[in-house]
């Protein structure tokens, strides 16, 4: 597995802010108002997706499969700093201020990431977040992750996990790409574990999110010419 591969695939966070994030940070990000959040897997990209809620939460936890990204977004939280975030994402921060996400400046959401940025770890999401019904987090967030399974039942088994990692009432906030065909770029992320062979449809998550009980509050497909974005809120 070329996990090198999977990191440069994230780069493009460190490129200027485009439409697509744009639409993600309105679609997804600006339902996140509660306190302790768990980040399920969204690559070391995590660290630019928490710029837009981090002043309305009390912490955040970060599990990831891939023991790659989690040295990249260790060595990013080592280097973090009111010029770093300036350098690299002044524009979206930009953006942010400008849609309300955020208030205040580089010097305080610095300080405001390293205060809340709990545990960070290794973790296989087939695995229980918990072992319990009602669980630890007020939200949990998936981008483009969990879909990344082989069939339908492992499909459902990652979703239920979820379900009982979250107090109950609490929102999970998730984001697909849906691929319209396998061809050759398909195969190599597949091959690489950056896309499985699942890719599940609208009418697909509906119905297995609907089957662990989740009210679903947001069910949105987005059109583009080689994927489709997908972007999912649930209710427990």
């Amino acid at each position: 597995m070329n996990n090198n591969l999977i990191c440069d695939v994230n780069n493009y966070i460190f490129t200027k802010i485009n439409e697509d994030r744009k639409i993600k940070f309105k679609e997804l990000f600006w339902e996140i108002k509660w306190w302790r959040g768990l980040d399920l897997w969204s690559w070391f990209t995590w660290i630019y997706w928490l710029l837009s809620y981090v002043e309305k939460i009390e912490s955040i936890d970060y599990f990831d499969y891939f023991d790659n990204n989690i040295k990249k977004l260790e060595e990013i939280l080592n280097n973090i700093s009111p010029e770093y975030l300036n350098e690299n994402f002044s524009d979206t921060i930009n953006f942010l201020e400008e849609e309300k996400f955020i208030q205040k400046n580089s010097e305080e959401l610095c300080i405001n990431i390293i205060e809340k940025v709990g545990e960070i770890k290794q973790f296989n999401f087939f695995n229980e977040i918990n072992n319990g019904n009602n669980g630890d987090y007020d939200f949990i967030i998936s981008s483009e992750a969990i879909e990344c399974v082989e069939n339908y039942e492992d499909f459902k088994k990652v979703v239920k996990n979820i379900y009982n990692g979250l107090n109950i009432w609490w929102l999970f906030i998730w984001n697909i790409l849906e691929y319209k065909e396998r061809n050759s770029i398909t195969d190599d992320l597949i091959k690489n574990k950056q896309e499985w062979k699942l890719n599940p449809s609208i009418k697909t998550i509906k119905k297995a999110f609907l089957e662990i009980w989740f009210e679903i509050k947001k069910l949105k497909l987005i059109k583009n010419n080689r994927w489709n974005l997908i972007y999912f809120v649930g209710k427990k």
